[in-house]
């Protein structure tokens, strides 16, 4: 097989030349690749002692750096090679080479991938050389920072693994690199698998990868198969035989990928050994043939049934075997008694034939695509079965417990049947639910059951007949469980519930923990008192929730491991102080002795706080300066903070410095006056701040020196702070995308110009016209814009036109280019609008048009359908509207809460339907009218 993969590179090659001397040029189908390719990060470090065979290509790309022999400004190199063969690797190498590093004053990283946005790479470059985060979006102004670092030094940028063919990109990022003015010697090595990439940068210089050598290929195989450890999964990652890997929220991977040559190549050995056959075809002409898979999918409809002679004809070798039928399910069972590995996959199948425990051989059987409720008292001959799929069982077969060999047992269900306590084996057991009545699940069963691990979920907690049985399980000795959910169904208080959930104390391995419904007062003292800090060591995660009698939190400031906090719904805690802190011997005093004196840091991992629903939380102290400590350092990793219905809060505690804080979301905080923002918040990029009608500042201090926190936030959202008047000035909002404004009139009167916001891309306002920013159309890159009144509020309605630009007077005299990148506008009335405002006509890239709330408006004018780039209109809630124009160039029309016009847009009898029969999309009401591209 190697020799013909090699036999089929080197033809490959051959063919590549030929074409190349024709003027023939390899091109990428883009319609090929549906999905897009996930971004693959790179950096410039490597472990040269793991590199085989590549001297040659690394003496060769040095000498290109080094030359001076180009005649153009900043020339490019350009390494080019297909998928997995190591032109990263070979870029990495070149870039840490000493010839090279005294040769280059700088030396730039950027990982390209298929993002190839100037802003980003301009970003990335100024990373790489600062080592500091940057989050410009002016490429202007990262232009000029470059030029503070690069001017008149000669440099080496690395664009690593580019996709982008577009000539005008890779121009403009051209352009800007020239504009930083570094010496002209500097050059860029770029690493690509397309040749139009070649072409397209102009390049000056190309090396190209060739595939290893026979002896340097086995070389790297032994390197590969004789590694230290046992981490296959990492080492294939790593080079490239797998790719795109899913990890969970613990960095564990779930998922991956394999490499287009892997698959390939396994799809070829594969072949002889696995097979998809269909009944009819087999049965009609192929019945003359033997088949000698290894691994079968059998598919037939419900009507047809495989004949027995021909069953014969597979092979005995067969191991694996889906099947998609019940008609022929007791002649697979009786003719495959060897199978390891059994798949069933029809809803209809709802008995499994007692022949199933003949096959003693069998380890794997998915029945979870069935109705089978119940198994056969032959299946506990299984001994050899290592997993069990299932989606319900009504009972477990007497004898349940001899299949000794269970690792994982799924069910799609809660698992409330007695009847595993001495599968000692068992592995994965999916959810399990206690049951008070006999013959249901128990704690105690599991007992002995110390190899389970993964996630473990407990439901029907309050069916726990004797609270000691919730220590019987020994929770606290299974060390493989990393995922614990433990679960109250009743919402009534139960006062042995702190004894159950003391007995079901952790091992100290687990890294989440979530506790629904507990309904006691008090927490156990695993959670509390110091032996929280052996317990819950390695927690990452915990999630407290509907538990609407507990008063106590449990201590948490001091986990080291702890990421991510959730309280939802806990009812009647009022005060976060020195137990949520963690902090048993703060007492406020500083240390007497100035050498013992230290920074104590309180939750030290954390990156995301919620706090949900928290109706009696009244109070939120500040962290006491431990007794040994000079100061306390507070959430220094924080990331996301999140307050949803805490109603009863009028002050947030002094948070720390939060420098790495970059999502800040408050909803429904109705006694909220101040949020903590300051100058420290320098990583902020999104803040939400909506239903707090008392809050007057976002600032907890001077607020010019808070407007640092600014530099970087993409993204405001206010919604109905009616009161709010601290809020940052326009120039500090330069990387702006996303503003949101909503019944927020004082914060529009302070921001009455937003032309200057030169970053900004979605728009929405909704107030009072007489606040609405004047300089609108000055933003450039704006594409989304929504804009209107307030409908349940009466102030704008002696308004009879909608206020934008000349849209009063009517005339057109003045009218400039503007809004030249918006896509979508929606525009919201109120009463006694008769018109839309004229000026939109010339907004030049428009798509999508939404008209809502415009009341006494009767006609749509003609010039709405002339637009040339309209696509799609929403029409909803205006509720005169009797008249459409004629619309030429639509291809969706939606309709809602339109009286009159629904019943003029009957089809083939309303009086309008002939100007919009020729529409594709018609929507009325929520109805699909037409759908398609047909006629009328």
């Amino acid at each position: 097989m190697a020799h013909e993969v090699k036999n089929i590179m080197v033809s490959l090659e051959e063919a590549f030349k030929e074409a190349n001397q024709i003027g023939l040029r390899a091109v990428e189908l883009t319609n090929t690749r549906p999905n897009p390719r996930e971004i693959r990060l790179t950096h410039p470090f490597v472990d040269d002692s793991e590199i085989v065979g590549r001297d040659d290509d690394i003496s060769s790309v040095k000498r290109m750096l080094t030359s001076s022999n180009y005649k153009k400004d900043l020339p490019v190199i350009t390494i080019v090679g297909m998928g997995g063969q190591g032109k990263t690797t070979l870029a990495q190498l070149v870039y840490k080479n000493d010839a090279v590093v005294r040769h280059f004053g700088e030396r730039i990283w950027v990982c390209v991938s298929e993002d190839f946005k100037l802003e980003r790479l301009l970003n990335e470059m100024l990373q790489s050389l600062t080592g500091k985060k940057v989050e410009m979006t002016n490429w202007e102004a990262l232009v000029k920072e470059l030029q503070k670092k690069l001017k008149e030094k000669r440099y080496l940028l690395v664009l690593d693994d580019v996709w982008n063919e577009n000539p005008e990109e890779w121009e403009s990022m051209r352009n800007c690199l020239l504009g930083i003015g570094g010496s002209k010697e500097s050059k860029i090595m770029v690493t690509t698998r397309s040749d139009v990439v070649v072409d397209v940068m102009r390049t000056s210089d190309c090396h190209r990868l060739r595939i290893l050598s026979d002896e340097s290929s086995c070389i790297l195989l032994e390197k590969i198969a004789f590694a230290e450890g046992s981490n296959y999964v990492n080492m294939l990652l790593q080079r490239s035989l797998l790719q795109n890997p899913e990890k969970d929220f613990f960095n564990n991977i779930t998922h991956c990928k394999m490499h287009d040559l892997v698959h390939d190549f396994s799809l070829c050995v594969s072949k002889i050994y696995c097979f998809n056959m269909e009944v009819e075809s087999h049965d009609q002409t192929a019945a003359g043939n033997d088949i000698e898979a290894v691994h079968l999918l059998l598919i037939s409809d419900k009507q047809k049934r495989i004949k027995k002679e021909n069953l014969k004809r597979i092979s005995l070798k067969l191991r694996t075997l889906i099947l998609n039928s019940s008609a022929y399910l007791e002649d697979i069972l009786e003719s495959f008694r060897y199978l390891s590995t059994l798949i069933v996959q029809n809803s209809e199948v709802d008995v499994l034939p007692t022949a199933i425990g003949d096959m003693k051989l069998l380890r794997d059987l998915d029945i979870t695509d069935t109705k089978i409720s119940r198994l056969p008292d032959s299946f506990t001959k299984l001994y050899n079965l290592q997993t069990l799929r299932v989606d319900y069982l009504e009972e477990l077969p007497k004898g349940f417990e001899n299949l000794i060999n269970l690792r994982n047992f799924y069910m799609s269900r809660e698992f409330s049947l007695s009847g595993i306590r001495q599968l000692t084996n068992l592995r994965t057991l999916s959810e399990i639910r206690v049951v008070r009545e006999v013959g249901g699940f128990q704690l105690e069963e599991l007992e002995h059951l110390d190899n389970l691990r993964g996630e473990l979920k407990i439901g029907g907690l309050e069916g726990v007949s004797r609270p000691e049985s919730a220590g019987k399980a020994n929770l606290w000795r299974k060390s493989n469980i990393h995922k614990l959910e433990l679960i109250w169904d009743s919402n009534t208080e139960d006062h042995n519930g702190i004894e159950i959930l003391e007995g079901l104390k952790p091992h100290s391995n687990l890294k989440s923990l979530t506790i629904v419904r507990f309904q006691c007062s008090s927490i156990p003292s695993w959670m509390v008192t110091k032996n929280h800090l052996l317990v819950l060591c390695n927690l990452v995660k915990i999630e407290l929730r509907k538990m609407p009698y507990c008063k106590q939190i449990p201590s948490l400031g001091d986990l080291p491991c702890l990421q991510v906090i959730t309280m939802n719904q806990l009812g009647s805690v009022k005060c976060f102080g020195s137990e949520f802190y963690g902090c048993t011997n703060l007492d406020g005093a500083s240390s007497s002795n100035i050498h013992e004196a230290a920074v104590t840091t309180l939750f030290p991992a954390l990156r995301e706080l919620d706090l949900l629903h928290m109706r009696e939380l009244c109070k939120w102290s500040d962290a006491m300066i431990r007794s040994n400590s000079s100061s306390v350092n507070l959430f220094p990793l924080l990331e996301e903070l999140c307050l949803f219905r805490v109603q009863k809060l009028d002050l947030l505690p002094n948070l720390g410095d939060l420098k790495c804080l970059r999502r800040l979301v408050i909803m429904d905080c109705k006694k909220l006056t101040r949020l903590p923002i300051s100058k420290e918040l320098v990583s902020l990029q999104k803040l939400e701040i909506s239903l707090c009608p008392n809050l007057t500042s976002l600032f907890s201090e001077d607020a010019d020196e808070a407007l640092q926190g600014f530099g970087s936030i993409e993204s405001i959202n206010l919604v109905a702070c009616f009161n709010l008047v601290g809020v940052p000035e326009i120039p500090s909002l330069q990387s702006l995308r996303e503003l949101k404004i909503i019944v927020c009139d004082r914060v529009l009167a302070s921001w009455t110009r937003l032309g200057t916001l030169t970053s900004l891309e979605d728009l929405d306002i909704y107030g009072s016209p007489c606040f609405w920013p004047t300089d609108l159309q000055d933003l450039t890159r704006l594409t989304s814009l929504k804009i209107g009144g307030c409908y349940y509020e009466d102030h704008d309605e002696a308004l009879d036109y909608f206020p934008w630009h000349d849209s009063k007077s009517g005339s057109n005299n003045n009218i400039q280019p503007c809004f030249v990148s918006l896509t979508s506008l929606k525009l919201t009335g109120w009463r006694n609008l008769k018109s839309l405002p004229e000026p939109i006509q010339y907004i030049s890239a428009l798509r999508d048009l939404t008209i809502d709330t415009f009341a006494d408006l009767e006609v749509l004018p003609e010039w709405l359908g002339k637009i040339p780039s309209l696509e799609g209109l929403s029409i909803s809630d205006c509720k005169s509207l009797m008249q459409l124009p004629n619309l030429n160039n639509l291809q969706l029309l939606s309709i809602r809460y339109c009286p009159h016009l629904t019943q003029r847009c009957a089809k083939d009898s309303g009086a309008e339907w002939h100007k919009i029969a020729h529409i594709p999309h018609i929507e009325i009401d929520g109805v699909s009218v037409k759908r398609g591209t047909g006629g009328a």
